[in-house]
């Protein structure tokens, strides 16, 4: 997945096609996932056909630097 990631940024940021966002918030494991389930229903509940595919990813875990 990470790969793919990466690989995706270095093809289209350029192009300004690529978009991430990064949120650092106090949850439990669980609760982001909970989140993060949710939000994967509802993208698939919006599905447009006639839409070009998009690859949505999301990860959660600690932060890499702990302050």
């Amino acid at each position: 997945m990470i790969d793919q990631v990466q690989r995706a940024h270095a093809l289209y940021s350029s192009a300004g096609v690529f978009r991430s966002a990064q949120l650092e918030v106090k949850l439990t494991v669980d609760r982001a996932l909970e989140l993060i389930s949710g939000f994967l229903s509802a993208a698939r509940e919006l599905e447009d056909e006639n839409a070009d595919k998009v690859v949505l990813t999301m990860f959660a875990h600690p932060p890499a630097q702990q302050d």
